[in-house]
């Protein structure tokens, strides 16, 4: 990743996003399961808009980068919360059915994103890219509350804040590795560190969930092969190996105005 000179490197405007979204993902789905997944959708919606609004506004790095990490934790709420209104509301022998439909349009959404905001970042101002979630993230959550049915909450479900912290810690200290390798190299210290803490941390957190009651979750269910089959499927059609448009305008301009002016994403 490239510097600018001001000690901050743009892709982070990419990175804040998805180092709170895979960070806050289990988490988040642990909340709406407990509180409800209808609320949890709409909250999610907010803050995706939120962090839009933030990052539209944006007048230097920092507010810019901030405002994509509140979208990443909208993102984490969105996700399985949709995942999981689909499996409640659907019938047992559809169940598979509507899981397949649910990553196929989050590949095709992933897709159209891709095109339409390299459309938007090609002919309109890199802000462009952050307003046009505003008022598409409000129609979503106007057709949720129109449409969407409460689920019935787990009760049981358990929130567990050591296991989040664990968690959460331990895959931010990995994704940072990964970010940051390139800049620092895979064999420098800095890299090294990240990587171990990031794995004590995961294995910490695989020890508790063994010898708690009332783990985030139990790490023994991958030990079933169609869920480990269907984890990496899942990944594969969500995950991203390069920043989409709109993250790759944001990263390649320039969020001070007075150096930027009012030229177009390059």
């Amino acid at each position: 990743m490239r510097d600018t000179g001001g000690g901050w490197s743009p892709l982070w405007t990419v990175d804040a996003y998805v180092i709170v979204f895979a960070g806050l993902l289990i988490p988040a789905g642990a909340v709406g399961d407990r509180y409800g997944r209808k609320g949890a959708l709409l909250c999610g919606l907010g803050l995706f808009a939120a962090g839009a609004t933030v990052s539209a506004l944006a007048t230097g790095p920092v507010p810019l980068i901030a405002g994509r990490g509140v979208s990443g934790a909208g993102a984490a709420l969105i996700m399985p919360a949709t995942m999981s209104i689909l499996v409640r509301t659907a019938s047992p022998g559809h169940r598979p059915r509507a899981v397949a439909s649910w990553a196929l349009a989050a590949g095709l959404g992933g897709f159209a994103g891709n095109a339409a905001g390299g459309l938007i970042g090609q002919y309109l101002p890199w802000r462009a890219l952050f307003w046009v979630m505003v008022p598409l993230a409000a129609l979503l959550a106007l057709a949720v509350v129109r449409t969407t049915p409460r689920t019935e909450k787990s009760v049981g479900a358990a929130i567990d804040p050591l296991g989040a912290t664990l968690l959460t810690g331990g895959l931010v200290a990995v994704l940072f590795g990964i970010i940051e390798s390139p800049t620092h190299g895979w064999t420098s210290a800095r890299i090294g560190i990240a990587f171990g803490v990031g794995a004590a941390l995961v294995a910490a957190f695989v020890g508790h969930a063994l010898r708690s009651r009332s783990p985030l979750f139990d790490p023994r269910v991958f030990g079933s092969r169609r869920l480990r089959a269907a984890t990496l499927g899942t990944a594969a059609s969500t995950g991203r190996t390069s920043p989409p448009a709109a993250d790759r305008v944001a990263a390649g301009g320039d969020v001070d105005e007075r150096a930027y002016g009012q030229s177009r994403t390059r």
